[in-house]
């Protein structure tokens, strides 16, 4: 997250990464070309976090 900040790759949704037990993850802000949306993410294991999916879903709202 920091080396893309600082190479100015991405702007992200919110300021730390959202995390749950045995994951880490953080999305960018909708690219202003395409409306693609990144996802960097570190896993323990397999699944998701309900939560985190919320949070992202509530911090792209406003783009």
């Amino acid at each position: 997250m920091t080396e893309w900040k600082n190479k100015g790759y991405a702007e992200f949704a919110t300021e730390k990464p959202m995390t749950c037990p045995g994951l880490t993850q953080i999305f960018t802000k909708p690219s202003e070309l395409t409306g693609i949306i990144y996802e960097l993410i570190e896993k323990e294991n397999h699944g998701f976090c309900k939560d985190n999916v919320k949070s992202l879903m509530e911090s792209t709202k406003k783009f």
